[in-house]
């Protein structure tokens, strides 16, 4: 029965022509490589900072640039970034939320 099976699903799937391997237009490609964009939409957080040593006492600042990771261009969806410091053991010492505009924001760590 296995045997048979096998032989009637390799004559149908040898007989017919390839589906995954369409010639579409440039222009075809073109708008479904946007809808996935679209639908799929995906941001990168980027952190700028002022100092990678600090004492006791000194502030962190940073600027928080968010991008479109399709684009590479500033995303205005998220208005929110949540930012956390964490310390060798991956443990978080100090968190924080900035608002971002336009795709940027900025805030300190005391």
């Amino acid at each position: 029965m296995n045997k048979i099976t096998f032989l009637c699903l390799y004559l149908i799937s040898s007989t017919q022509e390839g589906f995954c391997q369409q010639n579409l237009p440039a222009e075809q490609h073109t708008q479904h490589l946007q809808y996935h964009n679209d639908s799929n939409f995906e941001e990168v957080i980027h952190l700028h900072l002022n100092s990678t040593f600090l004492l006791v006492g000194e502030s962190l600042l940073f600027k928080a640039t968010c991008l479109s990771k399709f684009t590479n261009n500033l995303s205005a969806l998220s208005t929110i970034a949540y930012i956390e410091l964490i310390d060798e053991n991956i443990t978080p010492v100090l968190q924080t939320k900035i608002r971002l505009i336009d795709g940027v924001g900025s805030g300190d760590f005391y």
